[in-house]
């Protein structure tokens, strides 16, 4: 559920750049973090043993205590990515 809330959110900022938006629908992100949050909130504090369970336990905490870090990809105008991708590609060529 967390992911496909984060997923949705990627797309919802990449139709509203793709169509010339400086920003996404409001009440659309507010239900997607809403669908984040809980999930995270969930996860966060869901028993289980392993180390599996652990990461995941791990990535869910992280998700609910930095949300703000993790949707800045919504905000400024869409002036940070989704990813960091370009940001690896960059340092790969420059190790080589």
């Amino acid at each position: 559920m967390t992911s496909t809330a984060l997923l949705e959110l990627k797309n919802l900022a990449d139709h509203a750049q793709a169509a010339g938006h400086t920003s996404v629908d409001r009440q659309k992100k507010a239900t997607l973090v809403h669908r984040l949050r809980s999930a995270a909130l969930y996860g966060a504090d869901t028993a289980g043993t392993g180390k599996a369970r652990d990461k995941e336990r791990a990535l869910a905490r992280r998700l609910r205590d930095r949300q703000r870090d993790y949707l800045r990809f919504l905000d400024d105008g869409f002036a940070v990515p989704f990813d960091n991708n370009a940001a690896e590609v960059r340092h790969d060529v420059a190790r080589f």
